[in-house]
């Protein structure tokens, strides 16, 4: 798979100029995330804990606040590797837009 640095930055540009929504405007069932945690190093740095990991307690908020788990995308460790983020972050963008009131 190619990487479209393109269209990505044309999706990122799309989103930096959306107007954000109002508190009252969110719908978690509507929403998509991509999570991408690393506390796992190839080279000799220092290692973190995996206990409380933020990343992962990030993605259980979001479930209990009624985000369907099938919207988030959470890549940990050994499978935040680039070729996975980027299938990550292109299935996330190809997913359909929530309708605007």
């Amino acid at each position: 798979m190619s990487w479209n640095w393109k269209a990505t930055s044309a999706f990122l540009v799309v989103l930096a100029v959306l107007p954000p929504l109002r508190a009252d405007e969110f719908e978690p069932a509507k929403t998509h995330a991509v999570f991408v945690g690393v506390l796992e190093w190839q080279h000799a740095l220092t290692p973190y804990p995996k206990k409380h990991r933020k990343d992962q307690e990030l993605r259980d908020l979001l479930v209990r606040r009624g985000k369907p788990e099938a919207n988030i995308t959470l890549l940990l460790d050994k499978d935040a590797n680039l070729a996975k983020i980027r299938d990550a972050v292109t299935k996330t963008a190809r997913a359909p837009a929530p309708a605007r009131r």
